[in-house]
Order: C-alpha cells, then sequence, then structure tokens
C-alpha cells in the first residue's frame, strides 16, 4: 500500500465489483488506489497517522475514529 497492484490483484481474484466495494483504512495515503478504483472509502482516524498539511483527503469519502459505531450505523440505513 499505496501501491495499486494488490487492490488490482484482489479485485481480480475475488471477483470484486470495485463499485461495491469499501475500503477502510487508518492512512489516507492508503485509500487512494481503492478511491481510484471507484470503491468507498473510509478514514478510520488515528492520531499517529494524521495527514501532513500537503496531504490529500478528498478521496475520503467517510471519516471516523469509531469504526464500530461508523459500522453500526451504516447498517441501520
Amino acid at each position: 500500500k499505496p501501491d495499486p497492484v494488490p487492490y488490482l490483484n484482489m479485485v481480480e481474484r475475488f471477483g470484486i465489483s470495485p463499485e461495491r466495494a469499501a475500503m477502510f483504512e487508518d492512512s489516507v495515503k492508503n485509500l487512494i488506489p481503492a478511491a481510484d478504483m471507484g470503491m468507498m472509502t473510509v478514514w478510520v482516524h488515528h492520531p499517529n497517522h494524521d495527514p501532513g498539511p500537503h496531504d490529500a483527503v478528498d478521496h475520503c469519502q467517510y471519516v471516523t475514529d469509531d469504526l464500530t459505531g461508523w459500522l453500526a450505523a451504516a447498517v441501520k440505513e
């Protein structure tokens, strides 16, 4: 990560449709390949992985510091 090749290999090997998949990650840079493929992206904020002042975060569709709570809310929708 953030090399896109493992992401491409994963979707091919397991027959995953990126448009129907989500990637959860605590590093914003590692979400870039998933976003580029059309996956939903969820940045799980962790203080050790705060983005720098020049790091883009616009590819992060959702941000949470409570993954369990976020997933519980998402399932209820």
